[in-house]
């Protein structure tokens, strides 16, 4: 079919050194998001450490994080019945299901009494303006889900949710993480500041254009 993502066709792609299964329409796994894993991995070392993924997808950060960091526990949530399916197999596939949670909901809703504060929440959430639609390659517009980059008139507005209502479930100096677009990082750090989060820092692509945010909990 006309462009259709080569992960597609294959039915898996590479992560972090890892071969994760990937099926339409979930978001194939970026070398962007590789930071991501890269940013917690500092930030909880070798121990135990407790952590919420928001929006897995193909549970490629889960699973990266997972057989990275042993000593990790992972909830990971997503809206997509297919995404948690697929996570699932990518698991098993690396023999980490014992220590990744797989659960149906919109951001912090999958997220009960019962659960621990986290000392990361983590994300690769929607941050494509409305407006970018037509201006991203066919390869992306013809196949992968557009409720998994689209967020608003200027791509913040699942950002803004995760930002605001992180510190609930994180644990006093807990780290918030989230991927962001190349021309966010000015309006990123001022939602940040404005939530009271401390040590704001930002991580560059290959690129050098910053990509992920991350900051703590006071």
């Amino acid at each position: 079919m006309e462009s259709e993502p080569i992960a597609y066709i294959l039915g898996e792609w590479e992560f972090l050194s890892l071969n994760l299964i990937v099926r339409p329409p979930l978001l194939v796994p970026r070398p962007e998001t590789e930071h991501l894993v890269e940013a917690v991995l500092d930030f909880i070392g070798q121990g135990p450490a407790d952590l919420l993924e928001i929006g897995t997808g193909t549970g490629c950060v889960a699973v990266a994080i997972a057989h990275n960091a042993p000593g990790s526990k992972i909830i990971a949530t997503d809206i997509n019945p297919i995404a948690l399916d697929t996570a699932r197999e990518n698991a098993r596939r690396y023999d980490v299901t014992d220590r990744i949670t797989l659960r149906l909901g919109d951001l912090f809703d999958a997220v009960d009494d019962a659960d621990p504060l986290f000392d990361v929440v983590c994300s690769n959430p929607p941050y494509v303006e409305e407006g970018a639609w037509e201006t991203l390659p066919r390869v992306i517009r013809l196949y992968e889900d557009p409720a998994a980059l689209l967020a608003g008139h200027d791509g913040l507005d699942v950002v803004r949710r995760l930002i605001r209502g992180a510190p609930a479930f994180l644990r006093p100096g807990g780290l918030l993480a989230f991927e962001i677009g190349a021309d966010q990082r000015n309006a990123v750090q001022e939602l940040l500041l404005e939530c009271g989060y401390q040590s704001i820092r930002f991580r560059p692509d290959l690129a050098g254009i910053p990509r992920i945010a991350f900051a703590q909990r006071p």
